[in-house]
């Protein structure tokens, strides 16, 4: 839905190439869904799209969460959230932008990967969730196409994820689960008789480096109790010099 007047709105998708061939000019885009007499107006040079009362959405690539810094929007679009490299940056610099109007919104469109990010956004008791599968859009897909993915990805775990658009938790083969930390979870840990604080440190601090684990964790007090605790995540993207005063100030 688009409003009227000075209404200002964010179009997000993986980088400027998808948010401008998927997202305004695709066969879903903008561009088409609207009817000709409704159609806005793209301003490629401008990153701008205009709609005839005078509503306007600006682009903007996942791969620049800084350039969402600073601009203000009530309504934004984003796409593909789960694909981007720097996706809670996105959300976050988003967030801080969305405040105009008196009930900003956000619409999510995307392959449901279990990125952190992406499950928070599904949790949030704000949030209304909606799924589709590929047969709910059978009748728009080449039947060539749907028969091969089906008999190539039917049943299986991708073909959960990408053809039925659950959200699948778990990594085939992790030795941790979610559920499992899920139901260990405790308000409060015991009497712990030794604690650790763990560095996993990063090689270098440059923007697409590892982060930096810092992992603080405690063994039971009492024999029967053979079981570690999990007390505080400081894991940071930081330089040595951060990462090492964040540790020991874990420590202490």
């Amino acid at each position: 839905q688009v409003y009227a007047g000075r209404d200002r709105g964010a179009l997000i998708g993986p980088t400027a190439a998808d948010v401008r061939d998927t997202m305004v000019e695709g066969e879903s885009g903008l561009l088409s869904v609207f009817a000709p007499h409704h159609r806005p107006v793209y301003e490629p040079s401008k990153r701008r799209v205009t709609w005839r009362n005078g509503a306007v959405a600006t682009l903007f690539s996942g791969d620049d969460p800084e350039a969402l810094r600073g601009p203000q929007h009530m309504k934004a679009w984003v796409d593909e959230l789960a694909k981007m490299r720097y996706a809670r940056a996105v959300w976050d610099m988003l967030l801080l932008g969305l405040r105009l109007g008196t009930g900003p919104q956000v619409v999510v469109t995307t392959t449901p990967k279990p990125k952190e990010v992406l499950v928070a956004i599904a949790r949030d008791p704000r949030t209304v969730v909606t799924t589709g599968s590929m047969y709910e859009n059978a009748h728009n897909l080449a039947p060539d196409f749907r028969d091969e993915i089906v008999r190539l990805y039917g049943g299986s775990r991708l073909g959960r994820q990408e053809i039925a658009g659950d959200l699948l938790m778990d990594i085939p083969g992790a030795l941790w689960q979610r559920a499992w930390i899920d139901a260990g979870r405790r308000v409060a840990a015991p009497d712990l008789r030794r604690i650790v604080v763990a560095v996993d440190p990063a090689v270098t601090s440059a923007e697409g480096s590892a982060d930096t684990g810092i992992i603080v964790a405690g063994v039971g007090t009492e024999r029967p109790d053979a079981h570690y605790y999990t007390l505080a995540d400081r894991t940071m993207h930081a330089t040595p010099d951060n990462w090492a005063k964040a540790a020991i100030n874990a420590a202490r």
